[in-house]
């Protein structure tokens, strides 16, 4: 399995998409959902999408599989999407290049194989 990584509350563990049956777009698309961007927590999001990128970075680090590498993308894109959006419904700066459509797009692209 993947190394548990945590931040703040957030553990990998409690949101790692390969204990799930699903693909790893359907496990975003069920795990992080958000149904009002203006009204969510950014904060809580950035530290689920941190914990995402630091086990993208052990993976890597460590040799790790390539199919591995190429999952673990979508559900981190997917995040990076999420958080686009709220950005955009909340004024705040993008902290992503390309924005929203961007981010939606590297979605799809990686979900795709």
């Amino acid at each position: 399995g993947l190394r548990d990584i945590i931040k703040e509350e957030v553990k990998f563990s409690r949101i790692d998409f390969t204990k799930s049956s699903k693909t790893p777009l359907g496990f975003a698309l069920g795990r992080f959902p958000v149904d009002d961007p203006a009204k969510e927590n950014l904060h809580s999001k950035q530290a689920e999408l941190d914990v995402y990128r630091a086990a993208e970075f052990f993976v890597r680090k460590n040799g790790g599989h390539v199919a591995l590498l190429k999952e673990i993308k979508v559900p981190k894109f997917f995040l990076q999407f999420q958080i686009a959006r709220i950005e955009a419904a909340q004024r705040l700066p993008s902290t992503f290049k390309g924005g929203v459509k961007h981010q939606g797009q590297k979605v799809l692209k990686n979900a795709q194989g």
